[in-house]
């Protein structure tokens, strides 16, 4: 087990709703929308279970945090140079835009600070968001709310999927566990992460 990252314990087996849910299969090809094939018997379980309701309220983005200004887009590791400890040069600025700053500074932790088992090490969040919050003059709310955007970014996010699939591309395919655990993990410990953020 690595520093930091919690024992796993089996998943508990799906029964009632849950296990119903999982046979909710295929997702809709696009919000409020149906499955592409109305015969489906999975039609019913849409229209009325707990899939389109999950569905539904998943869908719907929360509004985006205020107080926009210039970002540089993706905002990584392997995106920032460094020599010896100290770093030298932020490089890829092709994303550069005028986008909600917050949101930018809770992307760029939940990279920076994510564990291999895909937890985050909140305690480094904390440090960070300190110092963003004091530099930026950025208030609790903004940040909470930009913590709430990004979280729903993550489970609506599947590019590393359509990568692997659709463009036969597996170079993200090492990312992709950790990603997936912390989407998991993020939305159990949803306000761990934002009480982080906001102090």
């Amino acid at each position: 087990m690595r520093p930091g990252c919690p024992a796993r314990t089996p998943a508990p087996t799906p029964s009632g709703p849950s296990r119903r849910s999982r046979s909710c299969w295929p997702w809709p090809a696009a919000p409020g929308r149906a499955p592409a094939s109305t015969n489906s018997p999975n039609t019913a379980c849409w229209s009325a279970g707990p899939c389109w309701r999950s569905w539904r309220t998943t869908v719907r983005p929360p509004a985006r945090s205020r107080r926009p200004g210039w970002v540089h887009g993706d905002f990584h590791p392997l995106n920032v140079l460094y020599r010896d400890a100290e770093p030298t040069a932020i490089v890829d600025w092709d994303r550069l835009g005028v986008h909600p700053r917050a949101e930018e500074a809770v992307r760029a932790a939940a990279i920076f600070f994510v564990r291999p088992c895909g937890t985050l090490d909140l305690a480094k969040v904390a440090a960070y968001a300190g110092a963003y919050r004091r530099t930026c003059h950025a208030g609790a709310d903004e940040l909470a709310a930009a913590v709430h955007r990004v979280w729903w970014e993550r489970l609506n996010d599947f590019w590393m999927l359509t990568w692997r699939y659709q463009l036969g591309d597996r170079r993200t395919d090492p990312q992709f566990p950790a990603a997936a655990a912390l989407a998991v993990w993020w939305t159990r410990e949803y306000r761990a992460v934002r009480n982080a953020f906001t102090g």
